[in-house]
């Protein structure tokens, strides 16, 4: 009898482990499927990142061009300015030619 109850005590044992062992394995199935869920995951965000760096570099073109073209302006804009200083100086010099010239066909005349 004492050895019946061993035996019955041992299958039970070895039950209660298959059945443990079943359950590790479903929890191991489920851990795999996550795992393999979060490389995609990690793949999907890798691509976006890159996708994002290259539009970053884009940007950052697009601003160092931009930059460029103020800086351009700038200069055309003080170029400008200077010529149009020049030009009204010589416009003055040319009234004062004329001035002079109008003073003395009046002394001239007088």
């Amino acid at each position: 009898a004492a050895a019946k109850k061993e035996v019955a005590d041992a299958n039970e044992q070895l039950q209660q482990l298959q059945k443990e062992n079943e359950d590790l394995a479903a929890k191991n199935d489920g851990l795999q499927n996550e795992t393999g869920s979060l490389q995609k995951d990690k793949e999907t965000l890798q691509a976006q990142n890159d996708h994002n760096l290259e539009k970053l570099k884009e940007l950052q073109n697009v601003r160092d061009e931009l930059q460029d073209l103020r800086a351009q302006k700038q200069a055309d804009s003080e170029r400008s300015d200077a010529s149009a200083q020049n030009q009204q100086a010589e416009v003055d010099e040319l009234r004062a030619k004329v001035q002079g010239i109008q003073q003395k066909d009046e002394e001239i005349k007088s």
